[in-house]
């Protein structure tokens, strides 16, 4: 039922509409690596989750668990799109399934400009190779400005992530169905950008679209939940949530075959894993995707992200 990962064309679905994972899990897993997820926080007992604790900006202690707010199963299902463990009899199965969590909780209640910068400096610290945020500033299609901060946590882990070689950092678009065109933290150079396709290879009508969006992947999956509660439930186990949906889901899709990257790889720079990224998507939805000369399109990016294409590359 995770046809993002590999598409037989059952419920309808178009066949092969999915990233190609099986073919990159010949090659890696994610064993290794820890992506760090920025988010409404992740129960460190989940058991499909190898979760690494850090700080929660909200409450103010080392504790990351999700709290009451409408969002808190939100990073739950997230780290479960990049990293359920996978052959464990249970659940899911991330994109990389063999790597570590990293969780912070710093969306869903009060927290400042500060605390994201700071957020991001301990994700570079604590070793995170990828750092995945399905959050976003903008509301009602006006775009952020471009504050110092913002550039400098994101020269941080270009610069310091992994010794220096940079942590790759991916971001949501976002669901408005907005021109993203000069948002201040979205339109910085170092960062991945992910717009949302659904199953049939076209692009979520809602998701955001212009210069900044770098890549797409898959929306709508099923994925990891609060135990119990949460978003709904799958199957009747709570622990699951089918339909995960927005940039959001495909955000994590991206952060996860970048976790494959750095196993495969782990002399990459952040610069070199982002344009491997680009160099092997694939074009969907030629005829409305609008790409230029360069291969590049106000709504897709680059194109759908294609793991087995980015590792073997």
């Amino acid at each position: 039922y995770q046809w993002h990962l590999e598409n037989t064309g059952q419920g309808g679905r178009t066949p092969g509409v999915d990233i190609n994972a099986e073919l990159a899990w010949d090659f890696a897993t994610g064993a290794g690596q820890r992506i760090a997820v920025l988010d409404s926080g992740i129960p460190p007992e989940h058991p499909d989750l190898r979760l690494i604790a850090g700080h929660d900006y909200i409450d103010k202690d080392e504790d990351p668990s999700p709290g009451t707010e409408w969002s808190a199963g939100h990073g739950t299902s997230v780290a479960g799109v990049a990293a359920a463990i996978g052959n464990n009899g249970y659940g899911v199965t991330g994109v990389a399934w063999n790597a570590e969590v990293y969780g912070i909780r710093l969306i869903g209640g009060g927290t400042s400009l500060e605390d994201v910068y700071d957020a991001f400096v301990e994700a570079v610290d604590s070793g995170a190779g990828v750092i995945s945020n399905s959050w976003g500033y903008s509301e009602n299609c006006t775009p952020l400005s471009e504050y110092r901060l913002i550039k400098d946590m994101f020269d941080y882990a270009e610069t310091k992530g992994r010794g220096g070689l940079g942590s790759v950092v991916t971001f949501a678009a976002g669901n408005g169905g907005c021109d993203i065109t000069g948002d201040g933290m979205l339109s910085q150079p170092t960062i991945l950008v992910i717009a949302a396709v659904e199953s049939n290879d076209i692009r979520a009508g809602y998701s955001d679209y212009g210069e900044p969006v770098d890549l797409a992947a898959p929306t709508t999956l099923l994925t990891t939940d609060l135990s119990p509660g949460g978003f709904g439930s799958y199957g009747g186990d709570e622990a699951l949530v089918d339909g995960f949906n927005g940039t959001s889901a495909a955000t994590p899709v991206v952060s996860g075959v970048a976790a494959l990257m750095l196993e495969a790889n782990p002399r990459l720079t952040a610069a070199q894993v982002r344009q491997v990224l680009c160099d092997t998507a694939t074009k969907g939805d030629v005829r409305n995707a609008a790409y230029n000369a360069n291969g590049w399109s106000p709504y897709y990016g680059c194109g759908r992200v294609d793991a087995a294409a980015a590792v073997l590359a």
